[in-house]
């Protein structure tokens, strides 16, 4: 299914959504019997506070657009309820994780005079989409996308600027953010009460393949002359009293466990599965044999292939991402979509062990600037430049406060 297809389920922004109801009791000149507003004789506008909250609290825990229009529905609701205003960055509860920045084709990326300050978000649970319009992109650009949050950087100072994109506001307190920065091997870290970044003293390796998840980088080796695959993680800074972190030096990667080469042949790839990391990889040269693992099992040295891992399709290359198989019309779940010796997208079914097309055409060079599905358009967004200013390729990793 196209992009286009799929904007039939498009979601609009965050807006007022009045119940009828409540909405014929605000007539012009209307009085009530008891002499009271009309919109307090509303059965929505009376709801308990109590109520309000506890529906308030499943919205947010399940996703933050749901929790903001349940916000928008009546002034009533909107005081029983905890305002993002402020928090809505700091607060991991208010970030959009269901959400994904996603990306254009013909070269556009965020900020492109031809979007006219609209970005697309993706959302990988329920494969929704939302347009928003952003005000701060004629002096900004997108860097890229980190818990559904916006990474944005200041043209004149290229000071960094952090927005959550359903609600427009920025952090009010201190938050830390690192970045692996591919260009120099480095890992930049900063705070927002800092004035510059710093860099890490130690390199990163052009060939792992990273992920940020809980506060944390972790990086997966490559397999090379025998040598079995290795994980590491990077601890996030120290941060001062006073919300600084650049008197600080970054934690060299720390070592957790080992792939040996007979459970594991060539790239590993890291993914955050409903907030368990998988360890994913081949077990052949050709690359037509896909295997599973738990990190957190093969730490204790357990090596237990999954056959499941729900209804999830995941999209593995630079990085990795996990979206609900009914999301993307056509993939069954329990599917791994990678490059395939570079020449067409392939998809793997974990649980019986074959290997086809996940899409039409091959992957030329020339298709990083073209997807044409939203199968392409997903795999994209695991291209660490697909779709993103131009000469940026990082992986940012916000720190939970």
């Amino acid at each position: 299914m196209s992009p286009a297809r799929c904007e039939k389920r498009a979601l609009s922004p965050p807006r007022r959504k009045i119940p009828r109801k409540c909405k014929r009791g605000r007539t012009v000149g209307a009085v009530a019997p008891n002499g009271a507003a009309p919109w307090m004789e509303s059965p929505w506008a009376s709801l308990d506070g109590d109520i309000i909250r506890l529906v308030a609290e499943h919205a947010l825990a399940g996703d933050v657009a749901d929790y903001l229009r349940l916000r928008a529905v009546c002034r009533h609701w909107r005081s029983s309820t905890v305002s993002p205003r402020g928090r809505s960055v700091v607060d991991p509860r208010f970030h959009p994780r269901r959400w994904i920045l996603f990306p254009e084709s013909h070269g556009l990326f965020p900020g492109h005079r031809k979007l006219h300050g609209r970005v697309r978000f993706f959302n990988v649970s329920t494969g929704a989409f939302a347009r928003l319009l952003l005000p701060l992109f004629p002096d900004h650009f997108v860097i890229d996308s980190v818990d559904g949050l916006l990474l944005l950087q200041r043209d004149r100072d290229s000071a960094i600027r952090i927005l959550h994109p359903f609600t427009r506001f920025g952090p009010d307190g201190v938050i830390t953010i690192m970045f692996v920065v591919t260009r120099v091997q480095r890992v930049a870290f900063a705070t927002s009460a800092d004035q510059q970044w710093t860099l890490s003293n130690w390199q990163t390796n052009l060939s792992w393949k990273y992920m940020a998840f809980q506060g944390k980088i972790y990086a997966a080796s490559i397999w090379v002359n025998f040598s079995p695959n290795r994980i590491f993680v990077i601890d996030p800074p120290r941060v001062e009293a006073n919300g600084s972190a650049s008197s600080f030096s970054l934690p060299e990667p720390k070592l957790v466990a080992t792939c040996p080469v007979e459970k594991l042949f060539g790239f590993a790839y890291l993914v955050n599965c409903e907030s368990e990391v998988l360890l994913i990889g081949h077990t052949d040269r050709s690359y037509s044999q896909a295997v599973v693992y738990r990190l957190a099992d093969i730490i204790l040295g357990r090596f237990i292939p999954l056959t499941r891992f729900g209804d999830y399709t995941i999209f593995m290359d630079e990085r990795s991402l996990c979206v609900s198989s009914k999301a993307v019309p056509g993939i069954a779940d329990g599917s791994l979509i990678y490059r395939h010796h570079g020449k067409f997208l392939a998809q793997y079914h974990v649980r019986s062990g074959t290997l086809s097309t996940a899409a039409e055409g091959r992957i030329e060079e020339g298709y990083r600037l073209a997807p044409y599905s939203l199968i392409h358009h997903l795999f994209a967004c695991c291209l660490m430049t697909f779709g993103k200013s131009p000469g940026y390729a990082v992986l940012p990793c916000l720190v939970p406060a």
